[in-house]
């Protein structure tokens, strides 16, 4: 929806729809473009439709970041928790999903974030969030609660580092840390559970 969203929206526009079209915004031109007035005038809107969807710029940015979290997240999460698969197979499904999410967007809300302190809270509950879903995957690789604790902090923080380091991450480039992240563990993981090429 979000690619040919200016050419479909007709004559009526909902509050999904101001919403689809900050996130591609963001994803094509970052944050300064995701403004009521600018997103009014692409959408041929005024903006008092935007009030009538939300009560102010705060309502909108809690709209845009929920929905960033549910769909570009949570949902991956919970697919590879709901699949049952062991750990190794946890972490490729939510690697698996993060590849087909846009890095771009997260990019462009992580530079908005240091101008706008409700989307840095938003970005922070995300954060937060992101290592929690982390901490039990890595618990039962390392079998120690303390040291799953620390993993899992330092695998978020390397996939937020690399977001944002340059040149920009391929596609295909986040599964095939598992084979890194299995050699740097082999030390500390049962012979049956390593999975090192060597």
């Amino acid at each position: 929806m979000i690619d040919n969203l200016y050419g479909e929206l007709g004559g009526k526009v909902a509050r999904e729809d101001w919403i689809q079209a900050a996130l591609k915004a963001l994803h094509e031109e970052g944050h300064m473009a995701a403004t009521p007035n600018r997103l009014a005038r692409q959408l041929g809107l005024t903006r008092g439709s935007f009030y009538h969807h939300f009560r102010g710029l705060d309502d909108f940015i809690d709209a845009i970041m929920e929905r960033f979290e549910s769909d570009g997240i949570i949902s991956g999460f919970e697919q590879a928790e709901r699949d049952g698969l062991d750990p190794w197979q946890q972490l490729h499904g939510m690697l698996s999903f993060a590849e087909t999410r846009s890095f771009h967007l997260e990019l462009a809300l992580r530079a908005w974030g240091l101008n706008h302190t409700r989307v840095a809270h938003h970005l922070e509950r995300i954060d937060v969030e992101r290592e929690r879903r982390l901490i039990p995957v890595f618990t039962r690789l390392m079998h120690d609660p303390e040291q799953g604790r620390r993993i899992a902090r330092l695998a978020m923080l390397a996939f937020i580092g690399r977001l944002c380091s340059f040149p920009a991450p391929r596609e295909d480039e986040l599964t095939g840390w598992l084979i890194d992240l299995k050699c740097l563990l082999q030390t500390t993981t049962p012979p049956n559970e390593r999975g090192c090429v060597h």
